[in-house]
């Protein structure tokens, strides 16, 4: 499947290879999509999901897969954002039998970062207050570090790094902390496509903050990000985030992925309104997807979405 054809990293070779080591099987659909289907360790039954696959995919062919692979249910997050014809798409999953869920895996609302502004038109593009924090960030004396996954010492060390600081910062504001060797895998399995970008206090070898960025097509994704509270306090973070646009733009990528902001239809992300004040202070192109929704296959399943447990 050519990288082309889809838009976002989660329908890419280097993404599906990684659902593939991590235990999920991989079938491509359309020539276009790859559906992802985890087998579960009892009576030969599985559950699906299709990330970012547009609505007018052929649904009846996705019935007989899951069904061949004996799927509990099948969850779709369509790649549809700031459509008039939202209503109308996501009445026409409803109609065949979808529900819409509350527990998205992907992001349901971004901010896009326009990286085909010059850096002058960028500066003067984000909030005064955004733009009054980077000045001060700038009068540190900060560094940063910059590696992309060649699959040398220094990329190991680098996911090693970053991933102690993600660590760190997750167990400080209480967010979920994604195994080290799930990071570790999805950073191999993107290889030149994965970057690390540490920003550094003089004389401190210990990173302040710092970003693990995917790339796919014309599009760079802040996939995760960490800082401490000293380096926060000394706006590290604003620091970082320009650095990242700046390698981006050399780069060649035309848009800059915050992946994920608040999204008041989704009570779960309520957890994301502080940062997502610091995200809207770079761009104000808010992107909404249609949403997440699910198919149940399983009779008892049905009945628990049916009368609100789990919708």
């Amino acid at each position: 499947m050519s990288e082309n054809n889809s838009k976002n990293y989660t329908q890419s070779e280097n993404y599906s290879q990684y659902m593939k080591t991590i235990g999920w099987e991989v079938i491509t659909f359309q020539s276009k999509y790859f559906i992802y289907i985890k087998k579960l360790n009892f009576l030969n039954l599985s559950i699906v999901k299709i990330p970012r696959a547009e609505t007018n995919i052929n649904y009846a062919e996705i019935d007989k897969i899951s069904k061949k692979h004996h799927a509990l249910l099948i969850k779709i997050e369509p790649d549809e954002k700031n459509s008039e014809q939202f209503n109308k798409n996501k009445q026409k999953l409803l109609k065949l039998g979808f529900c819409r869920d509350n527990f998205p895996i992907l992001q349901t609302k971004t901010i896009i970062v326009d990286l085909k502004l010059s850096n002058d038109q960028l500066l003067a593009s984000l909030r005064s207050e955004t733009r009054h924090h980077l000045r001060k960030s700038w009068k540190q004396n900060f560094h940063t570090k910059i590696i992309i996954n060649n699959q040398s010492l220094e990329s190991e060390k680098a996911i090693n790094d970053f991933y102690a600081l993600f660590e760190n910062c997750a167990k400080e504001r209480k967010f979920y902390t994604p195994f080290k060797t799930q990071m570790q895998t999805l950073w191999n399995c993107f290889r030149e496509k994965a970057t690390i970008i540490l920003v550094y206090e003089k004389d401190n070898q210990k990173p302040l903050s710092g970003a693990l960025i995917l790339t796919h097509g014309n599009t760079a994704y802040y996939k995760y990000g960490a800082s401490i509270p000293y380096g926060r306090n000394k706006y590290s973070s604003y620091f970082l985030f320009w650095e990242m646009f700046k390698w981006a733009k050399k780069s060649g990528f035309k848009n800059f992925d915050l992946e994920g902001i608040y999204d008041e239809r989704y009570h779960r992300t309520q957890k994301y309104v502080g940062f997502t004040q610091f995200k809207k202070g770079w761009s104000k192109n808010e992107v909404t997807y249609l949403g997440s929704f699910t198919k149940y296959y399983s009779l008892p399943l049905k009945l628990l979405a049916k009368i609100g447990i789990l919708v």
